[in-house]
């Protein structure tokens, strides 16, 4: 896989307009894509894990991906929290597709392990 982009992405919840932001990876594969969503201290907004589904319909929209070849990852560190000492913790999100509201929901989580992530971007 490359990296196709590392940026802070701005989103918003549409219950109440509020701008979040985290850091986006999105590396690709000539079948699929691997988006990374990462927590950052300097976010005031909703957090990653609680606006999934609209961060991953907004970076769906923005970076015009595949919604069945996109695997979505949450990601939390260090840099997450201000002053913290959090070790790194990965999950995979599996979403739900709505192709009539070009949108996701209905998201679920399940643990991954750090080799598990860096195995993906790989290969």
């Amino acid at each position: 896989m490359h990296l196709l982009t590392d940026e802070t992405f701005q989103f918003t919840n549409p219950h109440n307009c509020a701008i979040s932001q985290c850091r986006v990876r999105i590396y690709g594969h000539p079948e699929w894509a691997m988006v990374i969503w990462t927590e950052i201290a300097e976010n005031q907004g909703l957090s990653v894990t609680d606006a999934a589904e609209y961060l991953a319909s907004q970076i769906q929209d923005r970076f015009t991906l595949d919604p069945l070849e996109t695997l979505w990852i949450d990601h939390y560190s260090a840099f997450s929290y201000k002053d913290s000492d959090r070790k790194q913790e990965y999950s995979l999100v599996q979403l739900r597709w709505n192709p009539d509201e070009r949108s996701y929901s209905n998201p679920e989580w399940s643990y991954l392990e750090k080799v598990q992530v860096d195995y993906l971007i790989a290969n």
